[in-house]
């Protein structure tokens, strides 16, 4: 079971890449009470508010420069094929696979007279991983001389 959902999780990264501008998008929604994480300066109107886990607030982003489906496979008059010169073409010298993670465990703000309380609690994961082109290219090229193929 835990070989599939690894499998999943490549194939749902290599599929496809995202983007997110979480910075961008909260610093202008000041109605938000996350736009307070960007610029604490920022106050909405609502004078209680309370953030519960996987309800409140959830930002992912995923990156890949890996892999990429239309790299590896080609389709011709509906027969799929297997294209590894097209894969080790498209590498570059630095390739990437990252994520990035935000959950609001949970958040609590009140609202008295002048002055706002709040206490948040969040999770961040941030990762990355680098790889070089020659360790990707390897399964395809096995042990030949590198310099050749390049």
């Amino acid at each position: 079971m835990k070989n599939i959902f690894t499998l999943i999780v490549i194939f749902v990264f290599a599929q496809t890449i995202t983007f997110a501008q979480q910075s961008m998008t909260l610093y202008n929604f000041q109605e938000v009470p996350q736009a307070s994480y960007q610029n604490p300066a920022f106050d909405t109107q609502t004078k209680q508010t309370t953030g519960i886990p996987l309800l409140s607030s959830i930002y992912l982003k995923a990156s890949n420069t890996i892999f990429q489906p239309g790299d590896l496979f080609t389709s011709s008059e509906g027969v799929v094929t297997f294209n590894s010169d097209k894969y080790i073409n498209s590498l570059q010298d630095q390739n990437r696979l990252g994520v990035n993670i935000a959950i609001d465990l949970i958040s609590i703000s009140q609202k008295i007279a002048n002055l706002k309380f709040t206490l948040a609690i969040r999770e961040r994961i941030s990762t990355r991983l680098t790889l070089p082109r020659d360790f990707l290219a390897f399964p395809f090229t096995g042990n030949a001389n590198f310099e050749e193929l390049n």
